[in-house]
Parts: C-alpha cells; sequence; structure tokens
C-alpha cells in the first residue's frame, strides 16, 4: 500500500500511485507540467522555478513579464509601470512619480539674470533652492520669508507673528566647545548629537528650530511648517484636498509670480 499524503489516500500499488500523481490536478503545477508528490515538493519547486509576490505573498509564473501584470492590476497604488519598482505606498510612488524622472524640470529659478541657470520639476523644488542659499544670486530662506510677508497680504498662508525677526536675518548660531558632551556635538535645543562641530553649526542654523510662519490654509488640516517648501510640498501632495479651494490657487499664483520677477 503507498499513502498520498497530499490527498490522504492510499493505493495498492506503485504504479496506482504514479498514475494518481501524473493524472490529478491537485498534484500538478498551476503554471507548468511539473507533477509534484507532496506540499514540500510543491514548495521546492515554485521557489525554483517561478516567482512570489513580496506585496501580496502570492506566487506567479516568472518574476518577468507575468509579474509585471500582476503588479499592475493588484498592486497599482504603489508600482510604477515605467520603471518597473514597487514602493512602500501610494504617497511614496507618488512622490516618484513627481520626480525628475518622469517630470520635466520646467520651473526655472528666478535669477536667471543674476546667472543661475537651474531648472526644477515643481515650485517647491525651486523654492527649496532658494532657502537653502546655494543659489548664486546669494538668496536665502530669509529673503524667502521676507518676500513671502511682502506677497501674501490676505494672510492665506503665513502668520508673520510667529517670525521673531519679522522677515530679517534669522538668528544665527555659533558652536562653542561648551557643545561638546564627551563623546559628540550635542544641540542644547533638542539633544540631538553630531559628529562634528560643523555639523552641529549647520543643524542649529537650519529650519529645525524655527517657528513655524506658514500654514496649511485647509481649516481641516491646519498643519503648519517652518519653511515655506514644506508648505509647497504639502500643498502639491494633495493629501488634504487644499488644492480645491480658490483661495489657495490664487495665493500660490501670486507666490509663484512674485518669485518670478525677483530676477527682473
Amino acid at each position: 500500500m503507498v499513502w498520498c499524503s497530499l490527498c490522504d489516500r492510499y493505493f495498492s500499488s506503485g504504479q496506482a500511485y504514479w498514475q494518481h500523481i501524473d493524472n490529478s490536478v491537485r498534484h500538478e503545477c498551476s503554471f507548468c507540467y511539473f507533477h509534484f508528490e507532496d506540499q514540500d515538493q510543491d514548495l521546492d519547486h515554485l521557489e525554483a522555478e517561478h516567482e512570489r509576490c513580496g506585496i501580496c505573498r502570492l506566487w506567479v509564473a516568472d518574476g518577468g513579464d507575468a509579474m509585471h501584470e500582476h503588479r499592475l492590476s493588484d498592486h497599482a497604488n504603489r508600482y510604477c509601470s515605467p520603471c518597473r519598482r514597487v514602493f512602500i505606498g501610494s504617497s511614496n510612488l507618488q512622490s516618484h512619480l513627481n520626480s525628475s524622472l518622469h517630470r520635466p524640470k520646467a520651473i526655472p529659478c528666478p535669477h536667471r539674470s543674476r546667472g543661475c541657470t537651474q531648472s526644477f520639476v515643481s515650485h517647491s523644488a525651486m523654492t527649496l533652492h532658494l532657502e537653502s542659499g546655494h543659489c548664486v544670486s546669494g538668496f536665502t530662506r530669509a529673503d524667502v520669508n521676507r518676500r513671502v510677508i511682502e506677497l501674501d497680504r490676505g494672510r492665506v498662508i503665513s502668520d508673520p507673528s510667529r517670525l521673531l525677526t519679522n522677515g530679517g536675518a534669522p538668528a544665527q548660531y555659533i558652536v562653542t566647545e561648551r557643545a561638546w558632551n564627551g563623546h559628540a556635538w550635542e544641540c542644547y535645543l533638542c539633544h540631538a548629537e553630531k559628529r562634528s562641530r560643523q555639523a552641529l553649526n549647520a543643524h542649529l542654523n537650519s529650519p529645525r528650530h524655527e517657528e513655524k510662519m506658514y500654514l496649511c490654509p485647509q481649516r481641516q488640516c491646519a498643519q503648519r511648517f517652518t519653511t515655506l517648501s514644506a508648505l509647497m510640498q504639502h500643498i502639491e501632495s494633495d493629501r488634504c484636498g487644499v488644492q480645491r479651494f480658490k483661495v489657495v490657487q490664487q495665493a500660490i499664483a501670486q507666490l509663484t509670480n512674485g518669485m518670478r520677477r525677483l530676477g527682473q
């Protein structure tokens, strides 16, 4: 007597058993003509010859076109078809689709007349460029803040009362020896530890500890941000539906037009 563990059946001979293996659909691979005796052999075959989706753990025929079609149909909200890449979530996919890999750098720096030749995929990326202080024009985050205060008179996206310097030059921090705690350079505001004095200087003079003068105009959202670029990223993502409001569209258009006139 020969027992089939998969079907829990006994057969009178080995010949009858193997005939059962060859004819039973329970012993046939879903993707090819391979027949297996038990689940262990089936799993070994699947791992050797086929592919398992890392998202839903479903087996597919192969890791090429079959996997591509599976992800397109079942995981389109986190799968980039042109790049054949899977992302953690839909927001990560959207960020990827909004990057320079899929979008042209069609927004020029407003300081063309001053020699800046850089272009960007979004207004938030262009604003971050200005805030970083790396533009050849010498424009800085303080200049951006001051420009916003001038342009956003309806206070749709800004709250100057949160900005202690009222758009002027921000406070400059200089790290002294007292910041060394014995094994790292420590921020006295948040206690973050940095490997070098230069890194701590950069941390202290970044927007990290600035007041959040920018706010999302969507009342149900009301998130606050320390920089205009962070607010622009939030608006561009449209996570809270803020782009639908006409007053927001007008405020952003006024800002972007005002930024364009900087280099004129």
